[in-house]
């Protein structure tokens, strides 16, 4: 059963229609991944998913309740969480903090514990600052802890941004182009945690990314839009299929991606 359902969504900005009756699905421990040209809508997609853009019309629900128009962190606290094409990292606070103010329901942020029950606080802020610990050991970055973010490699912070998911416990990971900007050396191995988020940890991870070789490798199902749905359907029919290629090669009008 899809955790993530998105039915008839429309999108216009200036009186250009970029999304028209869009749906898709997401399960969790399942890769679903969204491709198409520039500017064929999938950011704007993920982009109404995730609440910071609204759809002019259509459906999107979550464990089966609609929140379409949720501001973004509603959408968060109903389980999903993302990462933008370019790095989101809080540069002035060192990668461990960075992972950490991700932890959803700290006892800290309530200002009577603050007060009136300090030790409880102080025990829980250590097992965060653990688990978080753990999330970096887990990317092999957890010699950056004490670093800060903004002192990190493009690479590096965008393993922190996927550390900081891993950490939210949010169940639908939006992914928008990971692969972008990074040395080439470090792409087999983001694939790799991009595939173990869905199989080692069960999230429902929705990929965009034009790196077709990476879309293939870890996907199980794949999207194929330019605007409307072209195709889908899992990555060996699609990879054969002649929309693909027409989707990438026709005329796209649309101006936003």
């Amino acid at each position: 059963m899809a955790i993530l359902e998105v039915s008839g969504v429309y999108k216009s900005f200036g009186g250009n229609l970029v999304l028209e009756n869009v749906g898709m699905q997401a399960e969790l421990g399942q890769v679903t991944s969204l491709i198409g040209p520039n500017g064929a809508g999938k950011s704007t997609l993920l982009n109404i998913i995730s609440g910071f853009l609204k759809a002019d019309s259509g459906a999107v629900r979550m464990n089966g309740r609609e929140i379409a128009g949720y501001p973004p962190f509603k959408c968060f606290k109903a389980g999903i969480a993302r990462t933008f094409q370019d790095s989101q990292v809080l540069p002035y606070m060192t990668g461990l903090d960075n992972v950490v103010v991700s932890s959803p329901g700290q006892r800290g942020e309530m200002e009577h514990n603050a007060l009136f029950r300090p030790w409880v606080v102080a025990a829980e802020e250590r097992e965060r600052r653990a688990e978080a610990m753990a999330h970096l050991a887990s990317l092999d970055i957890e010699s950056k802890a004490a670093s800060l973010s903004q002192a990190l490699s493009y690479g590096q912070q965008k393993l922190l941004e996927f550390a900081r998911m891993l950490n939210s416990r949010a169940q639908v990971f939006l992914l928008d182009e990971p692969m972008a900007g990074i040395h080439p050396d470090l792409i087999e191995g983001l694939s790799k945690m991009i595939r173990a988020a869905a199989t080692e940890h069960g999230k429902a991870v929705i990929l965009v990314e034009h790196n077709l070789k990476v879309v293939m490798d870890v996907s199980d199902y794949v999207v194929v839009v330019r605007g409307e749905v072209v195709v889908e359907g899992p990555p060996s029919e699609v990879e054969k299929d002649e929309r693909l290629a027409s989707a990438f090669l026709g005329f796209v009008s649309n101006a936003a991606t």
